[in-house]
């Protein structure tokens, strides 16, 4: 499993490249502010919902709050063929204290 940096991760961003980003907390966790573009897999579902990140030669980066969950659920997508899976080092924690947009669902 790769890591990456939240510098290295706002650059594919701005440079706009193919890549998923994978949120792994739980729906409220979600609502209460999320990575632009990312889509939500709850770390609760992400065994059988894995495949809602596309095929497995995408490119895909899985965060959650602080890393924990998120290494576990990057073992889940590794186990089924995706060999492109990196972990977003200090999760969603570390993407706020740099400064990282959030958006937060309307209610």
């Amino acid at each position: 499993m790769k890591m990456m940096t939240v510098t290295e991760l706002k650059e594919k961003i701005q440079k706009k490249e193919k890549i998923v980003i994978v949120d792994c907390r739980e729906p409220y966790e979600w609502n209460q502010g999320h990575i632009p573009k990312s889509i939500l897999i709850a770390y609760t579902k992400i065994q059988s919902e894995f495949k809602k990140a596309g095929p497995p030669k995408e490119e895909i980066v899985i965060y959650c709050q602080s890393g924990t969950r998120s290494i576990s659920a990057c073992f889940t997508f590794l186990q089924n063929g995706y060999d492109k899976v990196c972990h977003l080092e200090g999760g969603l924690d570390k993407w706020i204290a740099s400064s990282g947009e959030i958006v937060r669902e309307k209610k």
